[in-house]
């Protein structure tokens, strides 16, 4: 019997603390977000290959986001604030300790994730999967941005899969869109 290991990350997408494509109005009712997952909403990491267990796997531009973000000078809601941008952070959805729980009871560091996202005229960071929000994308632009998330795991150095417990990983990754 082959031993694998199964790392199923879901998406959630929050904002801040809702499920699925959502529109949020601030306070100053003057700006609107609404982030919706337009493809590749679960990432599978399957491990089959002895290829796999030394080098990772890759799955680029996997999950496309569609964010939309409107802010207007207050009182004037057609007006567009050109001054606005707003950031994309995402977090493991971890209770408290940076560890992918298996079915039997294994457990895998979450630095064995890596995840960025690129998209036209988005300046945006490489991370590593945790359980603290970090930040993916600053200085977002108004309108409608299309952001493609691409997803590592097992290669970075001194993580190699090779040797770590086989065992169905799982957890939801949330991303959050905030007004900068």
């Amino acid at each position: 019997m082959r031993n694998r290991i199964h790392i199923f990350l879901f998406l959630l997408i929050i904002f801040p603390s809702f499920l699925f494509s959502q529109t949020r109005r601030f306070r100053d009712d003057a700006t609107s977000v609404k982030i919706t997952v337009n493809s590749g909403g679960n990432v599978q990491f399957v491990f089959t290959s002895m290829n796999q267990y030394f080098h990772g796997l890759f799955y680029n531009n996997w999950t496309t986001l569609k964010i939309e973000f409107h802010d207007s000078i207050i009182g004037t809601p057609n007006i567009a604030d050109p001054s606005s941008r707003y950031i994309l952070q995402c977090k493991a959805n971890d209770d408290n300790d940076n560890k992918f729980h298996g079915d039997s009871g294994d457990t895998l560091t979450y630095n064995a994730v890596k995840i960025w996202a690129t998209g036209a005229g988005i300046s945006a960071d490489t991370i590593k999967l945790s359980k603290n929000y970090q930040t993916i994308i600053s200085n977002g632009p108004q309108g409608i941005s299309y952001i493609n998330v691409t997803y590592k795991c097992g290669v970075l150095p001194g993580i190699i899969m090779l040797g770590r417990p086989p065992d169905y990983y799982s957890d939801n990754i949330v991303f959050t869109v905030m007004k900068q």
